[in-house]
């Protein structure tokens, strides 16, 4: 089961959820995604907290980040590190991540997320 947490872009998957009608689908590319699809993506798998791809995002912004982790403590400090560099109250974010998405998955699955044609 999949949740997309829009904004701040953080997709949950493999949820076990109580309300099977909900979450059922991958969600596409364009509901958790990037608008632009001209622009460099590049993909890191298992974050180790997102110290290095936190800060690779905020020093390349003209490049859109997605950091996939399975392991929930490593996701939740990379998102944490992530609104910091954002300056995004994490109790309420008003906004999406401009050029970082966090996926929450095994290392294997991250692939099947993106369109295509990326």
């Amino acid at each position: 089961y999949y949740q997309v947490w829009h904004p701040p872009g953080v997709v949950f998957s493999c949820l076990k959820k109580e309300h099977h009608s909900h979450g059922r689908a991958m969600p596409s590319w364009k509901d958790w995604g990037f608008p632009e699809q001209d622009i460099p993506c590049r993909l890191v798998l298992r974050c180790l907290g997102g110290r290095w791809a936190i800060w690779k995002a905020s020093q390349q912004r003209q490049e859109h980040w997605v950091v996939a982790d399975g392991d929930e403590s490593h996701l939740f400090h990379a998102f944490v590190r992530a609104m910091n560099m954002y300056g995004f109250d994490a109790h309420e974010p008003e906004g999406s991540f401009p050029n970082l998405r966090l996926l929450h998955t095994h290392a294997r699955s991250a692939l099947r997320f993106f369109p295509k044609n990326a």
